[in-house]
């Protein structure tokens, strides 16, 4: 019996176990370039690597021991594709990405390979589906990029298929990535697995194989648990009383149900640590009780509901009239759990609607109607006033005139997107729900 490969975190090893050993695609040649290697003599290192990697051209990455085996390591170190293969270009290469690991340790290494030539297709495949449903998943990309797809920025074609399915009249990439995977099965443990793929004419070239986030051993799992048990029982200290994936600006739909840190923080930064709130109290709403919107359970991008339909209460509401409502809404919402993802429609009653009266009886918030419907009807007529919808469409018209900031840290450039776009665009998104659900409440 053939002994299977065990996923570990190391990006080199399975490389440099599976070369030579599949059917359905190759391996680039690898050379490990180790530091200690590189301390002690790098022009013979350098010597050796050029030695046994042919082309004129070559991908160096990262491969630091561990790097695969968390969620937030994904990434997180500098590779660089179509690197000279000459000394001097080579060694500034392996110089960056010792440099973008930190603090170095003696088992840190270099992986450099041949740069694949001739793409068609970039591809990441996996053998879950979203939400990590037991479906093969494939997406892939058109061109030349070997990072289309992990880079994340072109438009790509995703498949969610059943292990079993027949894959004869399916697009090529995605028959490729399936037989890999089925091959990959019979030699890698019973982890649940992700590769990158390059696709050319004549080969499925294998970049990388690890293992999914999530599937976790035991000790992993008690770990997040613990930690997501912590987060849990702070929020509920703070106050929030319920949270979701989708309700709201619909994380799970605009991050994906779990986010890379770097986008989750990004999105926190620009929209979730003030401009959401900020830009309804322009309108008229009430500032909530908290200020973030997003709390983070085990790196999934959960909805603070509470602070969420605070921040659609009228401003003009007294404290108590406030909490009342809120608190009908989220009553309603934990009655009928399967009104998550659509609660500005089916839960909420944040503007003026035809038949307002009626839904606000239906919901017995404890908010007398005569003094509720006046509000939502003030509350809307100035968010659709047609002279502010024009003043907001001649400004985001203008907005690509407004010098951006093109020098220094994104940090430094956050500011501009966050008070330029971010709050103006957050605006604009509360009166097309206002819109909509006028427009709703006259089709009822």
């Amino acid at each position: 019996m053939v002994d299977r490969i065990a996923l570990c975190g190391d990006k080199a090893t399975p490389l440099l176990k599976l070369s030579g050993r599949l059917r359905t695609a190759k391996v680039p040649p690898c050379v490990l370039l180790n530091l200690r290697h590189w301390h002690t003599d790098p022009d013979k290192a350098i010597s050796e690597v050029l030695h046994t990697i042919k082309g004129d051209s070559l991908a160096v990455r990262s491969a630091r021991n561990g790097e695969d085996s968390h969620l937030g390591n994904a990434g997180r170190y500098l590779s660089l594709l179509d690197v000279a293969a000459d000394p001097e270009a080579l060694s500034h290469a392996v110089r960056r990405i010792f440099e973008s690991y930190g603090p170095l340790r003696d088992n840190d290494h270099v992986l450099v390979q041949p740069q694949i030539k001739g793409i068609t297709h970039a591809i990441v495949a996996s053998t879950r589906g979203a939400f990590a449903s037991a479906y093969d998943s494939v997406s892939y990309a058109e061109g030349n990029a070997p990072d289309a797809i992990t880079r994340g920025d072109c438009p790509a074609d995703t498949w969610y298929l059943d292990p079993a399915v027949e894959v004869e009249n399916l697009p090529r990439p995605v028959i490729r990535a399936l037989r890999l995977l089925d091959e990959l099965r019979s030699k890698i443990d019973s982890t649940p697995f992700e590769v990158e793929l390059l696709d050319t004419d004549e080969t499925l070239w294998l970049l990388q194989v690890r293992r999914l986030p999530g599937s976790l051993s035991t000790a992993e799992t008690e770990k997040t648990i613990q930690c997501a048990t912590t987060q849990l029982n702070q929020y509920r200290e703070d106050g929030a009383n319920l949270l979701g994936l989708m309700p709201d600006w619909n994380p799970a739909e605009l991050l994906g149900a779990h986010p890379r840190p770097f986008a989750l923080s990004l999105f926190q930064s620009v929209i979730g640590d003030a401009s959401w709130w900020r830009a309804r109290a322009e309108l008229g709403y009430s500032r909530p009780y908290a200020d973030q919107l997003i709390r983070p359970v085990a790196g999934r991008p959960y909805v603070d509901v509470r602070a969420s339909f605070e921040s659609l209460c009228p401003a003009e509401l007294s404290l108590e009239e406030r909490a009342r409502l809120s608190g009908a809404w989220l009553g309603r919402l934990r009655a009928n759990p399967q009104l998550h993802d659509r609660v500005e429609f089916d839960v909420v009653v944040s503007g003026f609607e035809f038949d307002a009266a009626a839904r606000l009886a239906e919901l017995d918030c404890g908010v007398a109607q005569s003094r509720l419907v006046p509000l939502l009807r003030k509350l809307t007529t100035g968010a659709l006033d047609a002279g502010n919808l024009r003043q907001s469409i001649r400004y985001f018209s203008q907005l690509l005139m407004i010098p951006a900031p093109t020098r220094g840290s994104l940090q430094d450039r956050i500011p501009f997107l966050r008070d330029h776009v971010a709050q103006r665009f957050a605006r604009v998104a509360r009166c097309d729900f206002l819109a909509q659900a006028l427009w709703r409440s006259a089709a009822r």
